[in-house]
């Protein structure tokens, strides 16, 4: 069992012992994974991780670092949620290590005002998935990732059959007030009851925006005009453009079967070569957009994520 002292990284946080301390890690995961310290740093920033509530496991005799769990903050002064963006551990300190973490820190969380820590672990990672759950999560949905190449000639032939409205699309340059709130919180009708996919941490909206400011991240929108003549927004798409994860996509409800989410992901596509391989996150209950990516677009099942909770302060 691993008895490597663990105390938080407020003050011993490194990025180039992070980097190779992860890779490490993952030498014998489930799903190969490399970082550089460029690509950790964007992952840090996008998903907001603070040094400060994450944790780290250091060598008894030499100190030096074997593992951590960087925890990501939804406020940066009175966070109420943590996000375990991940996790890496060297296999000779992995034992219950986890665990331990957990259960040491939960009292100093608690005394933060936490009140729930998030996660995603690979459904197919029994070990991980134990470990998680030993430590106090529970699964609360699961989501799949899909991946693969877009067809092209099968995108032509979607636009061609129907007739899309008059549509503009436009890369942005600028994430202006005005698209920004959109994406928060789109408009929508009253007696409309269309659910909206609520989002994995690292594609939420406030994520998107980190990424797009640190130049990593891509939105294209969709406008169109008025009967008053103002141009306004019916959809956009966010993709990071760095590993090509589709973050949102998302159409409003009066414009849907329009052809204006084939119109935006094939402006995508035209931005890339056609070897890319592209992906994304989704809900397993919304089949509607399960069957948009695999079977309009092409894209297959990679891997499966249990979204896990530990919730705090329950009585």
């Amino acid at each position: 069992m691993s008895t490597s002292t663990i105390k938080l990284l407020k003050d011993c946080f490194s990025l180039k012992d992070t980097a190779e301390i992860l890779n490490q890690a993952f030498v014998d995961y489930v799903i190969p994974y490399t970082v550089t310290e460029l690509s950790l740093q964007q992952k840090i920033t996008s998903d907001y991780v603070m040094a400060e509530y994450s944790i780290g496991l250091f060598n008894k005799d030499t100190g030096a670092l074997e593992g951590f769990i960087l925890h990501a903050a939804n406020h940066h002064q009175h966070p109420t949620q943590l996000y375990n963006s991940i996790t890496g551990i060297i296999p000779a300190a992995r034992g219950r290590a986890v665990e331990r973490c957990y259960t040491m820190l939960r009292p100093h969380f608690e005394s933060l005002g936490i009140q729930s820590i998030v996660l995603e672990a690979v459904s197919s990672n029994d070990r991980a998935v134990r470990a998680y759950e030993k430590s106090g999560f529970a699964t609360k949905r699961l989501l799949h990732c899909y991946k693969g190449k877009i067809s092209k000639d099968a995108l032509a032939q979607v636009l061609a059959s129907k007739r899309t409205p008059d549509i503009r699309v436009q890369k942005v340059s600028q994430l202006s007030p005005q698209l920004y709130e959109f994406m928060l919180a789109p408009p929508q009708s009253a007696d409309d009851k269309t659910p909206v996919m609520v989002p994995a941490w690292s594609s939420t909206t406030i994520s998107c925006k980190r990424e797009f400011d640190i130049g990593v991240n891509a939105i294209w929108t969709a406008t169109t005009t008025d009967e008053n003549g103002k141009d306004i927004i019916v959809g956009y798409v966010s993709m990071n453009a760095s590993n090509y994860r589709l973050r949102q996509l998302y159409v409003l409800p009066q414009f849907r079967n329009k052809n204006i989410a084939s119109t935006l992901i094939n402006t995508v596509a035209s931005n890339f070569d056609a070897s890319t391989n592209y992906n994304i996150i989704i809900d397993e209950t919304f089949d509607n957009l399960t069957n948009f990516f695999t079977k309009r677009l092409g894209l297959s099942l990679l891997f499966t994520l249990n979204e896990m909770f530990l919730e705090y302060n329950k009585a």
